[in-house]
């Protein structure tokens, strides 16, 4: 929804961009992600990774970094 979106820029910018690491918000963040019952989510923000791992939780996250540096690795092997 666009509470959840305005919620999830709050707790980017206004706490993980200045270093804040909010446990509230961290589980805010978990319950949401719970709520859809999804397969995976992917943490589509580079700070989100600072507040969630997947020892949070038995969804599958996924940290787009770590994807991206992957393939480039990958690629660059490949030469």
């Amino acid at each position: 929804t666009n509470e959840e979106q305005d919620k999830i820029n709050t707790i980017i910018f206004e706490e993980l961009c200045i270093g804040i690491i909010n446990p509230s918000s961290k589980k805010w963040l978990l319950d949401i992600i719970q709520k859809y019952n999804p397969d995976a989510a992917i943490l589509g923000c580079t700070e989100l990774p600072l507040i969630l791992s997947q020892s949070d939780t038995r969804i599958k996250l996924l940290n787009p970094m770590d994807l991206h540096v992957g393939a480039a690795l990958d690629f660059a092997l490949k030469e």
